[in-house]
């Protein structure tokens, strides 16, 4: 089925969840081979008009199909409001300094805010590889080289057969050199 079909057919759904769980596929969060950005911004908009924008988990949907369509800006503010409205989520703080820490437009980070965020997420979610990785990611922004390597040691010990925190524990030791 083409994209074209799909779009239509499921851009029809009345169902604001249904289609932000369908957006998320295509932002290519689980399958990162079916990823479709244009595709996954039109169903997370039209998920987040159904929802009336009350739903935080369709509106995390539609910032991350934000940043996948290179609309930053829009992805930063849309998840600022998020981290701020529910400062006891680590999902919501963690994606939110991670951006902050790397967003491909060197205007938009802010790797001190970036660094605030990740200690609240961990304090959050303390055992969670992804948050631990970001704080690690933090670190690594603000210059604190042994820091970043003690932190993703730290996410690798809860996921060991995770390849991404691997390399970016060798890129943090590159940084020693």
């Amino acid at each position: 089925m083409n994209a074209t079909v799909t779009s239509s057919r499921l851009t029809n759904s009345s169902n604001g969840f249904y289609l932000a769980w369908v957006a998320s596929f295509y932002v290519g969060r689980e399958a990162p081979q079916f990823r479709n950005a244009k595709l996954s911004l039109e169903l997370a908009l039209k998920a987040d008009q159904l929802a009336q924008s009350k739903s935080p988990t369709v509106s995390e949907v539609l910032a991350e199909a934000y940043f996948a369509n290179d609309e930053y800006e829009k992805a930063i503010q849309l998840e600022s409001k998020l981290a701020a409205e529910h400062s006891d989520s680590s999902l919501y703080l963690n994606n939110l300094a991670y951006w902050l820490a790397t967003v491909p437009k060197p205007e938009l980070r802010d790797p001190a805010r970036a660094l605030d965020l990740a200690k609240k997420a961990v304090a959050i979610s303390s055992e969670a590889p992804s948050v631990l990785d970001t704080l690690a990611e933090a670190y690594f922004v603000n210059g604190d080289i042994a820091q970043a390597i003690e932190w993703e040691q730290k996410a690798i010990a809860f996921d060991p057969a995770n390849e991404l925190l691997r390399q970016h524990l060798a890129r943090y030791q590159q940084g020693l050199k």
